[in-house]
């Protein structure tokens, strides 16, 4: 297995935002098809340059154009973004000045203008990014163990959740909020590789305020080899709201089962799940997941490295609790030394196309569809 204590903890993010209609989604009844708008603008930090890149996507054939914008200032290395679901906000980290940019989006063009106040000051490294579901609220994740949670006033400036920031586990990589917005979970990569800790915690997301309760019995223990203690760096919940995967680096699909009662894990029987064929084992990481709107098929990015990289794309899919392997896409391979690695991946949400981006190192703002 490989080990990532000199992995940069950065991801080149993207966001796709929707048209005015807001992103449908049955939470009670997994297999129903959510009815989905077409994709309309594409954000990606530039990592090297401080910069936020607007580009117009084609619904049809998925392809981008530049706005009459061009990129739009951030702050000191802007790494993930999220966006409110009806897209009419954009939130940017940035790991170098540890703080947080707050946009509004022009549902015209996609133009982007600083919401007052921005940036927004964090004081610790932030590691990942997440808008509540109703849009009040934004969570963010900071070395070494905090989860600092915002609420967006009425003018689009932020101001911290009382209680924030909320203490988690050691080294917060990646977090999730459940489609109701009533449960957050953090991944968290372990303080040390001996003995190997990777954990997941659990919280409870306050309706009234947005503050932060940890749920009985978190946080959970992921499987764990005692060679390997990478943890999870990306995480997906099921729209449906019953399943958390993990794409642990070191053992694989890690899927757990969500109690929609109490936000509870439990641990599926079989996990984890690890990606076919030997070389995972000899020297594999599991490094990002997307997960299909509909929630029938997720994707799974692998890093296989030896004297090379060589970086793949596993398709699965997901009925109920039963996993079936689908397929599998080879992006090629790169010296370990390369820019070809990948940190995970979003799916457009258009799913009629399945069009899907996996995001590569962030020193360029240039993806493929």
């Amino acid at each position: 297995m490989q080990h990532a204590s000199a992995r940069l903890a950065i991801q080149a993010a993207i966001i796709w935002t929707l048209a005015s209609a807001p992103l449908l989604i049955s939470i009670a009844q997994s297999q129903t098809t959510p009815s989905l708008s077409a994709p309309k603008f594409l954000y990606s930090t530039d990592l090297s340059h401080g910069k936020v890149r607007v580009f117009l996507v084609n619904p049809t054939s998925g392809a981008l154009t530049g706005t009459g914008q061009g990129p739009v200032s951030g702050h000191f290395v802007p790494t993930r973004v999220a966006s409110d679901k009806r897209g009419y906000r954009l939130y940017v980290i940035n790991q170098n000045s540890s703080d947080l940019n707050a946009y509004f989006i022009n549902r015209s063009n996609g133009y982007l203008s600083h919401a007052p106040g921005s940036p927004f000051a964090i004081g610790h490294t932030p590691t990942d990014i997440k808008v509540h579901p109703a849009g009040h609220y934004v969570y963010v994740t900071a070395q070494s163990n905090w989860m600092f949670a915002f609420h967006v006033r009425s003018n689009g400036s932020l101001a911290a959740v009382a209680g924030s920031p909320f203490a988690t586990v050691n080294k917060p990589q990646a977090l999730e909020i459940d489609p109701q917005g009533k449960y957050l979970y953090v991944s968290s990569y372990p303080a040390s590789s001996t003995p190997a800790t990777s954990k997941v915690e659990a919280f409870t997301i306050s309706s009234t305020d947005g503050a932060l309760t940890p749920i009985a019995g978190s946080p959970y223990v992921e499987p764990n080899s005692q060679s390997c203690s990478n943890g999870a760096w990306d995480m997906a919940i099921h729209p449906s709201g019953n399943f958390l995967i993990l794409p642990n680096m070191c053992e694989g699909l890690v899927v757990y089962g969500i109690d929609r009662a109490t936000g509870s894990l439990t641990l599926i029987k079989g996990s984890p799940f690890a990606p076919p064929g030997g070389g995972f084992a000899a020297g594999g990481n599991v490094d990002g997941i997307a997960m299909d709107p509909r929630g029938v098929y997720f994707w799974v990015t692998d890093e296989y490295c030896s004297s090379g990289c060589t970086m793949t794309t596993d398709t699965w899919k997901l009925n109920n609790d039963r996993r079936s392997y689908l397929s599998r896409e080879w992006h090629g391979s790169a010296r370990s030394t390369g820019s070809l690695r990948s940190f995970g991946q979003i799916l457009i949400r258009n799913w009629r196309h399945r069009f899907a981006l996996w995001r590569s190192r962030p020193y360029t703002s240039d993806f493929g569809v």
